[in-house]
């Protein structure tokens, strides 16, 4: 994915949202404010800046996710001549950025159990106002992976403790 999107806010808090380093965001809006596209452009500007860390999008159903959220983020990435292909099997986007297969996982919030051991950089929740505290709590302790600073490549998770100590705690 060479070509850039060029995103035009349609307002400050939409080019805010997009800009932000921070490690939560929220875009919060009204009906046809542009959450759904604002939050696609900030999927997709993650994609680009680390294509080798693991991100996830997510709706509250599988219906929702696929006929809105990622139809969306098809849309865009198409108009950037983006090389992309959604997995509806496993629930896997693959875009190709700087050479490298960036993985994002789609998944819906009503498995939300089915995302304990998993780790990702970056979450894009879509519709969040529907979504279950518990859900969101388990979305956010999957909010563990890390980059190196100099690499921008994720960091290894590494458990120190020997195979040993661990059957002793058993």
């Amino acid at each position: 994915m060479d070509k850039k999107y060029h995103f035009r806010p349609v307002n400050k808090a939409q080019e805010v949202f997009v800009k932000s380093d921070k490690t939560l965001v929220a875009y919060v809006g009204g009906l046809g404010s542009g959450k759904t596209h604002v939050g696609a452009v900030w999927a997709i500007h993650k994609m680009m800046t680390y294509p080798e860390a693991t991100g996830l999008i997510a709706a509250n159903s599988y219906k929702q996710l696929e006929s809105a959220t990622l139809e969306k983020v098809f849309v865009l990435l198409t108009e950037m001549g983006a090389d992309y292909y959604y997995r509806k099997s496993d629930k896997v986007l693959t875009v190709t950025v700087k050479g490298v297969a960036c993985k994002i996982h789609c998944r819906s919030l009503t498995d939300y159990h089915d995302l304990r051991g998993t780790e990702y950089l970056w979450i894009w929740l879509d519709e969040t106002r529907d979504t279950e505290k518990e859900a969101f709590e388990v979305c956010l302790g999957r909010l563990r992976q890390r980059i190196d600073a100099e690499t921008g490549k994720p960091l290894l998770s590494i458990d120190n403790t020997s195979h040993t100590e661990k059957k002793a705690d058993i």
